[in-house]
């Protein structure tokens, strides 16, 4: 059985949501309250934004999107549907995240003027995430939204200036022959 019908089954789902767009895009499908969008990052818009014409409720996997344009486009067409949008960003809501913000925020560690943050994760070999047109980049838009977040929410505060250096040192693998390897 299907992980989604366990689950379904498990919640008094009387029909487990189907991928098929023809079910849960529809506005008279009341068994679906909200979809959520775990994608390629370059899908999002496209099923955020059907989502919200359906009326349902959206939790969007990150980065939101591929481009601001499209971010914008997904939050007017949940304006305008009057149906809520969410990026799924749960560390906001982890009590050890919210000790170190409530830390910082009151001073309790001094005055922070650096965050240095790191994150490796292996990449298979025809994964999405190596394809730029489905990923929209490399480390940054797959696993770097992590750290930009982190410092937002630890910090109260929003960027004034970036500066960033990409990098592909294997040039061999075929992995980063569209999106870089490394971003710093």
């Amino acid at each position: 059985m299907r992980q989604s019908l366990k689950i379904a089954a498990q919640y008094g789902v009387p029909e487990a949501p189907s991928t098929a767009t023809s079910r849960w895009t529809r506005r008279d499908n009341k068994t679906i309250d909200a979809v959520y969008v775990a994608l390629p990052n370059s899908m999002h818009a496209e099923y955020t934004i059907r989502s919200a014409k359906a009326g349902k409720h959206v939790l969007c996997e990150k980065p939101m999107a591929t481009s601001v344009a499209d971010a914008e486009a997904m939050v007017a067409a949940c304006k305008a549907a009057r149906v809520k949008l969410m990026i799924a960003y749960r560390l906001h809501f982890e009590p050890t995240n919210l000790k170190a913000i409530k830390l910082i925020r009151d001073g309790a560690l001094g005055k922070v003027q650096s965050i240095i943050s790191s994150k490796r994760v292996h990449i298979a070999q025809n994964e999405w995430r190596t394809n730029k047109k489905l990923a929209g980049g490399g480390p940054l838009m797959d696993m770097g939204v992590y750290s930009l977040n982190a410092t937002r929410y630890l910090t109260g505060e929003e960027p004034v200036d970036i500066k960033s250096h990409i990098s592909t040192i294997d040039h061999d693998d075929p992995r980063f022959s569209t999106v870089e390897e490394n971003t710093t």
